[in-house]
């Protein structure tokens, strides 16, 4: 409710926190996106729900490039069928409907932008791509820890695509391994979990 200038804090803080001190998570970019949109539009409901349908319209948006990436060569309506379903899916109406839940629609945005770069990284190289990855799978863990399964899912992509160099998944095992490193370290959690995790 302070707008912008309440980042640099909101940074340091809990998602939540209460008078008792019970507090949980830690979703920066979610309260982020809440302090700039309070900046200048004040506290409405409306542009709320229709932010909430812009970060959903990109989430279809990116899913359609995803899809166009994972089956390159089958007719566009194998592609274009399986998006209509995610975007109408009656599933998704509490997610977009409920302002709260911006951060999953976050968390899936960075998720998805993420699995799209790996997926142009492992057929054209390009190691900025490596970087983008990385930087979209930390944005989306700042969202909601919820993106976490994307840095298992990134990998083994890459061990399913046809002809994909070892060498390239790798790369991405380095870069998810750096993220995993700090999504621990922010979370609080021990860093030995990271060598229970990496091998699963």
């Amino acid at each position: 409710s302070k707008g912008i200038s309440a980042i640099p804090k909101i940074f340091t803080s809990y998602y939540y926190e209460d008078e008792q001190g019970y507090k949980y998570e830690y979703r920066p970019l979610t309260l982020t996106s809440f302090a700039i949109e309070h900046q200048f539009f004040g506290e409405s409901p409306a542009v709320s729900h229709f932010i909430n349908l812009l970060f959903y319209f990109f989430c279809s948006l990116v899913f359609v490039f995803v899809l166009k990436q994972l089956f390159a060569g089958l007719s566009e309506v194998f592609i274009i069928i399986p998006a209509l379903l995610f975007m109408v899916h009656p599933l998704h109406t509490e997610v977009v409907a409920s302002i709260k839940n911006r951060d999953e629609l976050l968390s899936l945005l960075f998720a998805l932008l993420a699995f799209y770069q790996s997926l142009l990284f492992f057929k054209n190289g390009g190691l900025w791509r490596v970087l983008l990855i990385t930087i979209f799978l930390i944005s989306g863990l700042l969202s909601k820890s919820s993106s976490i399964s994307y840095l298992f899912i990134i990998p083994l992509a890459g061990v399913l695509m046809p002809q994909t160099e070892f060498k390239k998944i790798g790369v991405v095992l380095l870069s998810v391994s750096f993220v995993l490193l700090i999504f621990m370290a922010l979370r609080d959690y021990p860093l030995t979990w990271v060598f229970y995790l990496l091998p699963a």
